[in-house]
């Protein structure tokens, strides 16, 4: 179990490789599909789960002192664009907050340019990632709760009798 507070990770390891300065984790989602399938003039609907869709999420590196801009230096060519003529292809990620969603890999979608933060001095450079998985089959149907079971309250089956006595006299 990861504890934020007892064993804080400031990092994430992509391809193997631990990130420079502090990194921060934001916008993964554990994101599910689903179609509502309705006909015409009916309330309510089927729901159909179509499986796990795609999760974007950005890991924004803050550096901080000049060990943490020789670290990007190194770390640069993992995210870089690739070569002309190259298909790009994804890599290992982990951070306990991607483990818990179950985002174990991942490609580059964007890399943004260093920006300071204000008066600390530090630079924030933003990385945007697209989580690849291999497609599963996924099509479910789900079942519907159970039904409540019928009050015992005098006041509530005397409603249920006058509400279907009305539903019949509806016919």
């Amino acid at each position: 179990m990861f504890d934020p507070y007892v064993t804080p990770i400031d990092y994430i390891l992509l391809a193997g490789q631990r990130s420079p300065g502090i990194a921060v984790v934001s916008g993964a989602a554990d994101v599910r599909k689903w179609d509502v399938r309705q006909g015409y003039g009916l309330s309510g609907g089927i729901t159909v789960f179509r499986g796990r869709d795609i999760s974007h999420f950005t890991v924004t590196l803050k550096l901080v002192t000049a060990k943490d801009w020789a670290d990007w230096d190194t770390f640069k060519p993992l995210v870089a664009r690739p070569p002309f003529g190259t298909k790009p292809k994804s890599m290992s990620v982990w951070h306990p907050w991607l483990a818990m969603l179950d985002i174990s890999s991942a490609g580059v979608e964007e890399v943004g340019q260093p920006e300071e933060d204000g008066d600390t001095g530090a630079y924030s450079i933003p990385i945007k990632f697209l989580e690849t998985r291999e497609p599963k089959f996924a099509l479910a149907k789900p079942e519907a709760a159970a039904t409540a079971p019928k009050s015992t309250d005098p006041y509530d089956q005397q409603i249920e009798k006058l509400t279907s006595q009305f539903q019949e006299l509806a016919k």
